[in-house]
């Protein structure tokens, strides 16, 4: 299975992205392409949950090619705005998970959350809300798998070098405030 992740927001929000991302890989064992802006290829480029990261700078119009390569069986639209959704079911995606709006609940590929209209949805976490997307593929399974995983492993991956730059970037910063 195949899913596209289509998330271009800014650092916060695509922070928010990164347990859907985890959860999607650990519950399903599907290939994850995540169609996102230059903040979020950086934020996932040592993310060993995540197969591909395209930065498309928030246009699918541009990028329908390069959905089609991917042969997706579902995608995965966390902002439902017509200039999105119109190019996307253009598009051979098979199935488009993505919040209820008049555009995608008449659209036979869309499956719709409907997010912004009821309270059980209002009333949760972002990172719940996130979560409710990749549960639409299969809630059966989803509920089933998601006690078992860990989402603490969602994190953002750092290399050493980055590590070390960090830790000297503190260092000097403590000397030059006469703590170290």
């Amino acid at each position: 299975m195949k899913v596209g992740y289509i998330h271009f927001y800014g650092l916060g929000d695509n922070i928010f992205a990164l347990e859907p991302l985890f959860a999607l890989k650990a519950i399903f064992k599907c290939e994850v392409i995540v169609f996102g802006n230059a903040i979020m290829k950086n934020l996932l480029l040592h993310c060993d949950f995540v197969d591909f990261v395209h930065d498309i700078q928030g246009d699918i119009a541009s990028h329908i090619d390069l959905f089609n390569s991917y042969n997706l069986d579902y995608a995965i639209l966390t902002n439902c705005k017509r200039c999105y959704l119109y190019p996307l079911q253009a598009s051979n995606v098979k199935t488009i998970i993505t919040t209820t709006k008049i555009p995608s609940l008449f659209s036979m590929r869309c499956k719709t959350i409907p997010m912004h209209l009821l309270p059980k949805y209002r009333n949760m976490t972002r990172y719940e809300q996130g979560l409710s997307y990749v549960r639409k593929i299969n809630p059966k399974l989803f509920d089933t798998k998601i006690k078992t995983i860990c989402l603490d492993n969602a994190k953002v991956k750092t290399t050493q070098e980055q590590k070390e730059r960090v830790k000297s970037f503190i260092a000097n910063h403590a000397k030059t405030r006469g703590g170290g």
